[in-house]
């Protein structure tokens, strides 16, 4: 009886062990449990946090484009508004080179060469016309219409050229081209004039 007593209590002690073991071990894993909890709850508000300013950072975007395209749309009228102003000024500015008043009111000639119609031997009279007015208007110096008259020709009308003094006035000019260019010669007249010369 003593025997089945002391057994007894044996087994009550083993049983007491493997409880009192069975308990430190679910306590060591409760630790474990509220370290790994508390470090997901400071995980999880650094991530809200980080929400938080990732949402400000968004709407801050946002309106940064906003106000990108608005700063886009106001720079594009502005270059238009700046192109129409050029375009006004260089218009102006054209038509004061042409005619210069000084203050004796006396018309000072512009120095700008200014531009004939291109001339190859055809449609003379029209050419001629256009330079006639140009030389008659009295804007230019006759220095520059008679370069304006040497820069239209083209082509072999340009031989001319090399029977005209560099110095002739464009009056003089007119009056060569008039010559051998008018209704009576054709513009292959010439060609074959100044060959021959």
């Amino acid at each position: 009886m003593l025997k089945d007593e002391e057994r007894s209590h044996r087994m009550m002690l083993e049983q007491r062990l493997v409880l009192e073991n069975e308990f430190e071990r679910k306590r060591q894993a409760e630790k474990e449990l509220l370290r790994n909890i508390e470090q997901l709850e400071l995980q999880e508000s650094a991530l809200l946090q980080q929400r938080s300013r990732n949402e400000l950072l968004d709407r801050e975007i946002a309106m940064r484009r906003m106000k990108d395209d608005d700063m886009n749309r106001r720079l594009e009228v502005l270059k238009q508004k700046e192109r129409v102003l050029k375009n006004k000024v260089q218009q102006k500015n054209d038509n004061f080179m042409i005619r210069e008043v000084t203050t004796n009111d006396q018309i000072k000639l512009s120095t700008r060469i200014p531009t004939l119609p291109s001339f190859d031997g055809k449609n003379f009279e029209e050419w001629k016309l256009e330079a006639v007015c140009m030389m008659r208007t009295g804007l230019y110096s006759d220095y520059a219409v008679s370069q304006a008259i040497r820069n239209s020709l083209k082509g072999d009308t340009r031989r001319i050229l090399l029977t005209i003094k560099p110095s002739e006035s464009a009056e003089e000019l007119i009056a060569k081209m008039t010559e051998n260019f008018g209704e009576v010669k054709s513009g292959e007249r010439i060609v074959q004039d100044t060959k021959g010369k």
